[in-house]
């Protein structure tokens, strides 16, 4: 099964990738920004959106998503838990690392 744990298992070395889990309540929409990455969906549905790129997702489904403004939505009734994955620039590893 997806979890964060096997999430964390497939992004080695860990010092290259940050790692974040949230939960959003059904209803849920915000506006952001962000770098490129990965976002795992783990319970409930969602849809992202960064310019003219979209994607609704459900439970056990990934996506990559470009970087840019976005918008996000919890669809349905259910509460979603997600995680995102970016990569680390090289330049800050160094830093992480140490």
């Amino acid at each position: 099964p997806l979890t964060v744990e096997t999430i964390r298992q497939m992004h080695v070395p860990s010092s290259h990738y940050r790692i974040s889990a949230n939960r959003y309540e059904a209803g849920v929409a915000f506006p952001g920004a962000t770098r490129a990455g990965r976002l795992y969906v783990l319970s409930g549905a969602c849809s992202r959106k960064v310019g003219e790129w979209r994607a609704q997702l459900q439970a056990g489904m990934f996506v990559d998503f470009p970087a840019g403004s976005f918008e996000f939505k919890v669809l349905g009734e259910q509460q979603v838990q997600l995680v995102n994955v970016w990569l680390i620039p090289e330049e800050y590893r160094a830093k992480r690392d140490a």
